[in-house]
């Protein structure tokens, strides 16, 4: 084989043979200005951004160049350049052709690289069953090479391998370690396809948080990328833009989607043209997304994607009441369909027929329709529930209440099964997060047939069911007599929100009463307002700059239910939605003099849901006998906690004194303070306190960190390691900064170390919303013991309380930046 390579510098034989296997019967032009050397990088750059026919057009002119070498290493990369993009371009045949000639005539092992990217290309052209052996040979020569942009590309291949082999959560696996790795040692293109490939399988898996969070990573990359490589920020913007869509943030996707158009090659155009659509069908506006259907339409090649801009169509047009357009297009989907679709095709078929009789036609032949839809639906659940959900909305406009409540409930049992089969607990509240719709649509419904209190019971059936499934509490739908005996136990009100598109509201639950309040703000309003007021919290803000927002919201969600709670209530928040992510505590209270926190006016507690409280009864307090404390204050990469071993210092010489026996309040010592040290460690005291950094990852909260003293290499202590725990704390104090999760699952709310903590036993968790104050926090945790001690463990709400207002009393200048981060979240109530 060396010798054959030789020949292509000595043989003009050789050399004109070689020309002839790479130019495959395509005459270019011979040009000697530019050369190969600055061709090739325009040819990866077009081929990156898709426009194939412009890359080939590349690779030819740098084959006619003088320059080139026929058998040097950049003559053979172009030689597979070639080969790949014939294959991008469905050419199949013609690409094998070209790799048989690569692989006949490059000596193996003179270019090790390129044998890698060989072994790639001979996998993308076998079949998925066949190919993992050569991904297998590629790794293990990028792993030699050690070459991180080689391994990044194989890493995608084998993720689509197994995407296109039915293993979507072994083909997102493959995917992580792209994206964990160190971002300045791989090429960014890499970094935002892998990131990007993240969002596009969690989207296709229904799983809008996760989705958009992976986009989210995406977007530095592929802003850094937009002036070469334009597609691949318009494929990051329409992921965020799809996943916004989903998750009921309009103006958001509509932002993305409309920049990503001006972006979009003609590959990528219909499907922004059908998000844009989809954007403009959620807020009802049927002449916009009607237009950008039928723009999609036009500018759509496949057939079957035709189908889906059709059927869109259709549904728009019956959904606008203009019958007329609707028939026609219904009448084209079924042309395009074909007169032998398959099961699932015929029952979707009949599905969007049947929302066209509802709307044009006989309801009743609607309802016939749906029920033949169901009897053809066989073991599809997916086709089921949403058969089922179909014919709740229908017989919901038509007034037949009970029947429409009853269809609700079959979806949500077919849900239900469902999700039993899943034993990963993270696809779970995915799966939760994705189907919340059928529970906004079915509360809604309930309070259109003034069910209110109804309402209320199946609002918060859809809450914290994962939580209340580990804890084995019961996850059967609570009654409203069972929140009011928990609100008298506990002397405490709760404040139930429940936010969608269809309308927003408020339970107030007292002893003795239920309080349903119809909120006079729209989500998209509210969502706003709670992101200006926060980002502008977060910023380090003063009340007087945080009073337009803040106090706009505490009229739109407290006012309300001032008139049903006594003066200096003690109120108990269940949150839904961007409320997970507001401080109720710092929202500005206009009354007589300057405007004040509402943490002067009311102790608040956050609550994972109504159910989960009123499962156990109210402790009378909790015990300071036993404690396990920990204070890590360095960490890599971060500033020291200077505050945090005197904070630990003072609350353990405070608990000494308390102990039932000696060594009960136990301190890890700093050589212990690891990890593996934590997980040996005897976990029944009733107390635990970290003082320490800690990480939040919003992409997988169960890998949420604290950061410990290494050992053995290892210094997180991950929120999943808490998952193998069984637990006995009463409270749990989580002096880091954003301990509460930044991942918010509709249903579940904030998934992070506090979740993690509650959902292995403990009743209460301190966690922190933001980036906390060290020198602040030390303060305030220091008093909450204090307090905690001074009321021999009663009332760790109020203990939280006064922690914060003794800081207000003692710092002139006390913007909530610093005393407002830390929330105290429980699932057992303390008197």
């Amino acid at each position: 084989m060396h010798e054959c390579a030789a020949c292509f510098r000595k043989s003009p034989r050789c050399r004109l043979l070689a020309l002839a296997l790479v130019c495959l019967g395509t005459a270019a032009a011979c040009q000697s200005e530019p050369g190969a050397n600055e061709l090739f990088p325009q040819a990866r750059k077009e081929y990156r951004k898709k426009d194939y026919t412009k890359a080939h057009q590349l690779v030819n002119q740098a084959f006619t160049s003088d320059s080139l070498d026929p058998a040097s290493r950049l003559a053979w990369r172009l030689r597979i350049l070639r080969a790949e993009i014939l294959q991008e371009q469905g050419d199949f045949e013609q690409a094998e052709t070209v790799l048989q000639q690569i692989e006949s005539y490059l000596p193996e092992g003179r270019f090790k690289a390129l044998d890698v990217r060989i072994l790639m290309l001979r996998g993308s052209l076998s079949d998925p069953d066949q190919n993992k052996g050569y991904l297998e040979q590629a790794r293990s020569k990028a792993l030699a090479l050690a070459d991180l942009d080689l391994l990044s590309e194989i890493e995608r291949l084998e993720s689509f391998r197994l995407w296109s082999l039915g293993q979507p959560l072994e083909a997102i696996a493959a995917s992580r370690p792209i994206s964990d790795r160190n971002r300045d040692k791989v090429e960014c293109f890499h970094i935002a396809r892998a990131y990007n490939n993240l969002a596009y399988f969690h989207l296709r898996l229904e799983q809008w948080d996760e989705s958009r969070n992976w986009a989210q990573f995406a977007l530095p990359c592929a802003r850094e990328l937009a002036d070469d490589i334009p597609r691949a920020l318009a494929v990051t913007l329409l992921n965020m833009g799809t996943t916004e869509n989903r998750l009921g943030r309009l103006d958001d996707a509509q932002a993305h989607l409309e920049e990503a158009l001006g972006l979009a090659g003609s590959d990528d155009l219909p499907e922004v043209l059908l998000e844009l659509g989809n954007n403009f069908f959620f807020r009802r506006n049927w002449e916009a997304a009607a237009a950008q259907y039928e723009q999609g339409l036009e500018s759509e090649r496949q057939q079957e994607d035709k189908l889906t801009f059709v059927r869109n169509l259709a549904s728009t047009w019956t959904e606008a009441g203009n019958c007329e357009k609707a028939e026609r297009y219904a009448n084209e989907a079924k042309q395009i369909a074909g007169p032998d679709p398959d099961q699932q095709e015929a029952v979707r078929s009949i599905l969007n027929q049947a929302r066209l009789e509802a709307m044009c036609g006989d309801p009743n032949n609607a309802r016939g329709q749906l029920s033949e839809a169901l009897g053809l639906s066989g073991d599809y659940p997916d086709l089921r529930w949403r058969i089922y959900f179909s014919l709740a909305d229908l017989l919901a406009e038509q007034g037949e209440w009970e029947e429409a409540y009853l269809s609700f409930e079959n979806a949500l049992e077919i849900i239900d099964q469902a999700n039993q089969a899943l034993p990963d607990e993270g696809d779970r509240m995915n799966l939760f997060s994705s189907l919340i719709g059928i529970h906004r649509s079915y509360v809604h419904a309930l309070i259109q047939g003034s069910r209110q209190g109804r309402a209320l019971e199946v609002a918060d059936a859809s809450r914290a069911r994962l939580l209340r499934e580990q804890l084995g509490a019961p996850v059967q739908r609570g009654q409203i007599g069972d929140f009011q005996r928990a609100a008298a136990q506990s002397d405490r009100a709760f404040l139930s929100y429940w936010l969608s598109q269809l309308g927003c509201y408020l339970w107030v639950i007292t002893p003795s009463e239920t309080h349903f309040i119809e909120l006079e703000a729209e989500v998209s309003e509210i969502r706003r307002l709670v992101d200006e007021f926060q980002a502008r919290l977060e910023e380090g803000e003063g009340l007087k700059v945080l009073r337009p927002a803040g106090a706009k919201l505490f009229e739109i969600l407290v006012r309300p239910a001032l008139d049903h709670l006594p003066a200096q209530p003690r109120v108990m928040i269940v949150a839904d939605d961007v409320l997970h992510q507001l401080s109720f505590e710092a929202l500005p209270v206009k009354g007589q003099g300057s405007p004040h926190p509402w943490i002067k006016d009311a102790t608040i507690s956050m609550a994972p849901s109504l159910g989960a409280i009123a499962a156990q009864p109210a402790a009378a307090k909790i015990s300071l006998a036993s404690a396990l404390l920990i204070a890590v204050p360095d960490a890599p990469e971060y500033e020291e906690l200077k505050a945090a071993k005197d904070e630990v210092d003072e609350i353990e010489r405070r608990l000494k004194p308390l102990a039932s026996a000696p060594g009960k309040v136990h301190r890890l010592p700093p050589r212990q303070a690891n990890p593996d040290a934590f997980m040996k460690a005897n976990h029944q005291a009733s107390l635990f306190h970290f003082a320490a950094h800690a990480e939040s990852n919003s992409t997988s909260p169960l890998s949420s960190a604290i950061l410990l003293n290494p050992w053995r290499g290892v210094h997180k202590l991950y929120a999943r390691d808490i998952q193998r725990l069984d637990l006995n704390a009463q409270l749990v104090t989580l002096s880091a900064c954003q301990t509460v999760g930044e991942a918010v699952f509709s249903g579940e709310g904030p998934v992070g170390f506090a979740w993690a903590f509650l959902s292995r036993g403990s009743w209460n968790v301190v966690a922190s919303q933001w980036y906390a104050s060290d020198e602040a926090t030390a303060e305030i945790m220091v008093s909450l013991y204090e307090h905690l001690i001074a009321n021999q463990g009663r009332s760790p709400d109020r203990a939280l309380r006064q922690a914060k207002l003794d800081y207000l009393r003692t710092h002139e200048d006390a913007r909530p930046y610093f005393w407002a981060p830390f929330q105290i979240y429980t699932r057992r109530m303390v008197h």
